[in-house]
């Protein structure tokens, strides 16, 4: 699951997208519970490292692929890259690990850090559920998941032998997940500006209009940022939401 959200972000050209399942479910449907209880519970704790994260750091990892063919110094970027990463890694284990013992993270309203349910909640309230419930190899999860697979196979042998094929396959594996809930609107709202640039002004009107677009996404998270920082100075400690989490 770790390659596939870099694919989905890639295809699909968002930044902001979680994949269908977790790593997780598919050893569970493969053999059932019929691994230790330790590996059930070691199971579990993965969901720490692998589990419902949307900002992985494979796509950005894809990403930087793509500057290295467009930036002629690439030792220079690679370091810059590096010094970025370790540096948001320090800060941000220091400042969670700070604010989790200076305000207790049961505090925090976010679903990742709810006493006793949360992403927490839901990890270990499932292994023991399996321990105390076991189940043999899901053959329905395991049908469901091969259907899926040869249908992807079909969209895309579709879409690359025709061009005329209107469907994307990747809206076949991320269109029930809630992200795609959220963001639906914003997604059709792009997609009618670029079909009316692209139908009255061809290729060259989308050329002149690209930093309009990119205006509008930094215009978004400078509003997020201005928004964190009114919360920060006049609603200390009862900020509003921000994103998911």
């Amino acid at each position: 699951m770790a390659l596939l959200r870099p694919a989905l972000v890639i295809q699909a050209g968002l930044h902001y997208l979680a994949a269908p399942i977790v790593a997780q479910a598919l050893p569970f449907a493969l053999t059932g519970t019929a691994i230790a209880p330790h590996s059930v519970v070691a199971m579990s704790l993965s969901y720490g490292c692998f589990g419902d994260v949307e900002s992985i750091f494979m796509p950005s990892v894809a990403h930087a692929a793509r500057l290295g063919e467009l930036y002629p110094r690439r030792r220079y970027l690679a370091f810059g890259i590096g010094l970025a990463v370790l540096t948001s890694l320090v800060v941000s284990w220091a400042f969670m690990l700070y604010q989790c013992y200076q305000y207790g993270a049961g505090n925090f309203r976010s679903w990742f850090f709810q006493p006793g349910a949360g992403a927490g909640g839901i990890a270990f309230d499932a292994a023991v559920r399996q321990l105390r419930d076991p189940w043999p190899t899901d053959w329905g999860k395991l049908s469901y998941f091969g259907f899926g697979g040869l249908l992807y196979s079909l969209l895309a042998l579709a879409q690359y032998r025709f061009y005329w094929w209107p469907l994307h396959p990747i809206g076949l594996t991320v269109s029930t997940t809630w992200i795609v809930r959220r963001i639906a609107l914003s997604v059709f709202i792009a997609w009618g500006c670029k079909s009316a640039v692209l139908r009255l002004g061809g290729a060259p009107l989308y050329r002149q209009l690209k930093p309009f677009f990119i205006g509008l996404v930094v215009g978004f998270f400078m509003g997020v940022g201005i928004s964190y920082g009114l919360d920060a100075v006049f609603f200390f400690g009862k900020g509003h939401y921000i994103l998911h989490g």
